[in-house]
């Protein structure tokens, strides 16, 4: 080399093999700086995929991921009325929330996410959550993990979470509910249309409390029912039992013994109601109106209210006209009226048709229960 280029650059070596490490440096930095953003332009560009197409995968999902924690074994007053039951307050109060759901039987972070995602699934798709997506017996499968440690401290119609009332109205307005129980089997399964009838006439609104067995009897009558806007179809059981988890007895019929039994008594009934009418029930009373208070949770997990009474006009279609007309004409703000529609020749009926002039002329406002919830 010439010794005076030499001279004239003493460092050139090492300076170009700065200029090449900083030259690779920020070519490194450039690739990455354009990785990241045509990772985030990507990710802006790609649309979110259809709620309609996501839906059955997260439903797949969803059952899916409950399976494990269905195979794991679960750890461990006076009558008043003959045939239906009949008052009590209301509020129940939340269960305490476990710690340990192998433990307690308490729902896992995993089943409150399945939870979660079919309740999604439910109100986009306007299928009733809680439970949509599962059978019968796959929600009683996890009631019974839920409150498999719990068992019963308290049996009758008077528990707390059942509503025996209304909130009152104002002294212009008193409002009464009347409510009319379908109980179906062999002594039940008529059809009073007079008294139907009859609440047409003077326009009169009611909640219509059905079974499995008297719906089965009568569909003709219950499509009539379900679409005529006076009347709300509420539940009354597939079978018309008391509600429990152990087989409680009253009036001699034995209530459900079992979750398996009582899922299928309400969650049965409840989605019998919605296949025949295309509206799922937003109230439940029990065959008698007994109950254990592990039911009660259960029936409000299953996204139910439960309805008492706070006048029994019938006492279980057992009275004479005369009688039921007194019961009825007592009613005052607040009250629900339990009567009977599946025996004409009770005196419910008539009773009913005695004592509405009296109400009407004081200015009561009936109302169906769910005009208040």
């Amino acid at each position: 080399m010439n010794p005076a280029v030499r001279h004239k650059y003493p460092n050139r070596k090492r300076r170009l093999r700065r200029l090449c490490a900083v030259a690779s440096l920020t070519a490194l930095l450039f690739a990455c700086a354009a990785g990241i953003v045509f990772v985030l332009a990507r990710h802006e560009a790609v649309p979110a995929p259809e709620a309609d197409a996501q839906k059955p995968s997260a439903a797949a999902a969803a059952r899916g991921a409950l399976q494990n924690a269905l195979r794991a074994p679960p750890a461990r007053s006076t009558p008043r009325s003959i045939e239906d039951g009949k008052r009590s307050p209301a509020a129940d109060a939340a269960a305490p929330a476990p710690q340990n759901s192998a433990e307690t039987g308490a729902p896992s972070a995993t089943e409150r996410e399945v939870r979660a995602a079919l309740g999604e699934l439910a109100r986009d798709s306007g299928i009733p959550a809680p439970f949509a997506g599962y059978t019968v017996e796959e929600s009683a499968a996890i009631l019974a993990k839920r409150y498999a440690v719990k068992p019963p401290s308290a049996w009758g119609e008077h528990l707390p979470g059942v509503t025996s009332s209304l909130a009152p109205g104002t002294e212009k307005r008193a409002v009464v509910a009347l409510t009319l129980d379908a109980c179906g089997g062999k002594k039940g399964a008529s059809y009073d249309a007079g008294l139907i009838a009859l609440l047409r006439e003077r326009n009169i609104p009611a909640t219509l409390f059905v079974t499995s067995l008297w719906m089965r009897t009568n569909p003709e009558a219950l499509g009539d029912l379900a679409a005529d806007p006076l009347f709300e179809i509420a539940a009354h059981g597939s079978r018309h039992r008391p509600c429990s988890v152990n087989g409680k007895t009253v009036y001699g019929i034995k209530g459900t013994a079992s979750f398996a039994e009582l899922a299928a008594e309400v969650e049965g009934n409840a989605r019998d109601i919605e296949k025949a009418t295309g509206k799922r029930p937003r109230w439940f009373r029990a065959g008698t109106a007994y109950y254990d208070d592990v039911a009660v949770r259960v029936i409000h997990d299953l996204g139910l209210s439960i309805a008492g009474y706070s006048i029994a006009g019938d006492q279980g279609a057992t009275l004479p006209a005369a009688k039921v007309a007194a019961n009825v004409r007592a009613a005052r703000n607040g009250d629900i009226v339990l009567l009977h529609m599946n025996k004409p020749q009770s005196g419910a009926r008539e009773g009913l048709r005695q004592a509405l002039p009296e109400l009407l002329e004081r200015g009561v406002t009936f109302i169906r229960l769910s005009d208040v919830r």
